[in-house]
């Protein structure tokens, strides 16, 4: 076997059934031999870019579905490469998992500034969790079950396997053999516990239960845990309300009554107030950014931390913690929820004193959204945001936890000011789908994300409608390369 047929192999092993791209020369041989296989639905964008955050966007999409997918990517060296850099950094600050492959010139001339040749490795290390370049065809099967491991255990993040063009096209050994049931990654130094343990945890419920005003936290680690659920019963046990980071938007409904909405510096009022008079801030999933705690030093001045976070190195970073729980938001919550010694507090007047931050701007909202102009006149997009949200609400097939909501466009945003007002405008029950500050995410990541989830296909997939494969798409005239394969139906028409 070849390592192009390897490479496919591997991917083949972990599952991977739509792989999202731009055809250029060094990779060439990989779409020649997919081609030939059809195995793979192949996606082309426009630019490898979108390409990037298509994968992200299947891996979000997917996460809490039956049939979980790591989303990949593929490009060519040189200029390909370097235009997956947004993306890859973008699911790196998000921490969602993907497999970006690159192709890149021929192992004899790398390091002579060859045609197309770029140094992928040294300008992705900063920017994903880890890089590979298998210099034969042999590294290739072990290398993409290694990536794929890197790339979703503990806290997620992309990966770069960068492929020579001769490793695709060189044939293993008669002797080579690897089996991908038996192969265990070895990896001195990665260090994953997603099991909390005891002590810290039986200290934190301690806490808990002396607290008087304690609000939970619920981050993007919540989310990719699939912990929303749980969290909910914890917070309902020991009737807590609840914050969210833009990023754990959803993992309960906005319209429970522990909900406390966003926090920080686009957050509500209920919120923040909450959390500057709070004595315990009990965090699940989150780094506590600078759009969360604005100025450091006056951040919850008079409250207790406990912070449970599956990356060590974000535990006292910016906030310092009176207990430190690295481990699982899931496993955590689930060995909370079943301990005794977690008690149920009536907190009336904590939670009266919450009422009454929310009434602050309760009315001004309810009458804005009524008559929906400004003092100027002018329409308000806060109405129109939450008049979509009522248009669309409820209507994604499928499961109901799954993020984002294929249908809902309202829960599809990208940059500053948009995600911003649909958090305040939208009823935020069906999941939010954002990037950490990326322009030009949300349509790409749109376009994979919206899933049958039942079917497990693509909108824009219908009888008679054939997908890019490969070379296949290189005969393409420029105007077809610039669009979405699967292009004709409203779906592509609209995102691409």
């Amino acid at each position: 076997m070849t390592g192009k047929q390897l490479l496919l192999k591997a991917l083949k092993d972990k599952g991977v059934k739509y792989i999202f791209g731009y055809i250029g020369g060094a990779i060439m041989p990989f779409f020649d031999e997919m081609e030939k296989l059809g195995q793979f639905k192949f996606i082309m964008g426009r630019h490898e870019q979108g390409s990037a955050f298509m994968a992200q966007g299947l891996t979000r999409a997917s996460l809490s579905t039956p049939d979980p997918q790591v989303g990949v990517c593929v490009s060519t060296s040189g200029p390909g490469a370097m235009n997956l850099v947004t993306g890859i950094a973008d699911a790196q600050m998000d921490s969602v998992a993907m497999v970006a492959i690159t192709g890149q010139v021929a192992t004899g001339v790398i390091a002579t500034d060859a045609f197309q040749e770029s140094d992928v490795v040294g300008v992705m290390m900063p920017i994903c969790k880890q890089t590979y370049m298998p210099l034969t065809a042999e590294e290739i099967e072990k290398t993409v079950h290694e990536g794929f491991y890197v790339a979703t255990t503990g806290r997620g993040g992309p990966v770069v396997i960068d492929v020579p063009k001769d490793v695709q096209n060189e044939a293993v050994a008669d002797s080579y053999s690897f089996d991908p049931a038996s192969f265990r990654p070895d990896l001195p130094g990665y260090f994953y516990t997603p099991t909390p343990e005891r002590e810290p945890v039986k200290r934190a419920i301690e806490l808990i239960n002396k607290s008087e005003r304690p609000v939970m936290f619920c981050g993007h680690g919540v989310i990719n845990s699939n912990a929303g659920e749980l969290l909910q019963k914890v917070a309902e046990k020991v009737n807590i309300p609840v914050a969210f980071t833009l990023h754990g938007l959803s993992a309960m409904a906005a319209d429970h009554p522990l909900s406390l909405g966003m926090m920080g510096m686009h957050g509500t009022v209920e919120a923040n107030r909450a959390i500057m008079e709070a004595d315990l801030l009990i965090s699940f999933g989150m780094r506590f950014d600078d759009r969360v705690t604005g100025k450091l030093n006056e951040y919850a001045q008079n409250a207790d931390v406990i912070h449970v976070e599956i990356d060590p190195s974000e535990i006292d970073k910016n906030v310092r913690t009176s207990i430190a729980i690295n481990a699982d938001a899931y496993r955590t919550l689930h060995v909370m929820l079943g301990d005794p010694m977690l008690t149920y507090k009536p907190r009336r007047r904590w939670l009266e004193k919450i009422a009454s931050f929310r009434s602050v701007m309760a009315e001004d909202t309810r009458r804005e959204l009524e008559y929906g102009v400004g003092d100027d006149g002018k329409l308000l997009m806060k109405t129109v945001v939450h008049r979509l949200s009522e248009v669309t609400a409820g209507k994604e097939p499928g499961d109901r936890r799954c993020r984002p909501a294929p249908d809902d466009f309202g829960a599809l945003l990208q940059l500053s000011d948009p995600q911003q007002l649909v958090c305040f405008g939208r009823r935020r029950d069906h999941g939010l789908f954002t990037a950490h500050g990326h322009w030009g995410q949300a349509g790409p990541a749109a376009g994979a994300s919206l899933v049958d989830q039942r079917g497990r296909r693509f909108p824009d997939e219908s009888p008679g409608t054939r997908h890019h494969h490969g070379a296949a798409a290189g005969r393409q005239d420029h105007h077809s390369q610039q669009r979405l394969s699967g292009h004709g139906s409203p779906v592509a028409d609209l995102l691409f």
